[in-house]
């Protein structure tokens, strides 16, 4: 049962830092909630992710960040 109680402590603390991860990320970038969540999960998941937008979004300045 402790292993059980190890791994909902340590999930509790990710959850955690990802809320402080990404709300420190949406400070910089506002009003792109939905790019950040998508950016965090593509990370999260070893996958990659395709920015597109229009000149001037941020969208280099955010992967800048990310690194």
């Amino acid at each position: 049962m402790a292993a059980g109680q190890d791994l909902a402590a340590e999930a509790g603390q990710l959850a955690a830092r990802l809320t402080a991860a990404r709300a420190s990320i949406e400070r910089r970038f506002v009003g792109q909630h939905e790019v950040v969540e998508q950016v965090l999960a593509a990370i999260l998941s070893g996958g990659h992710a395709l920015l597109v937008g229009q000149p001037g979004l941020g969208k280099t300045m955010l992967v800048d960040t990310l690194s």
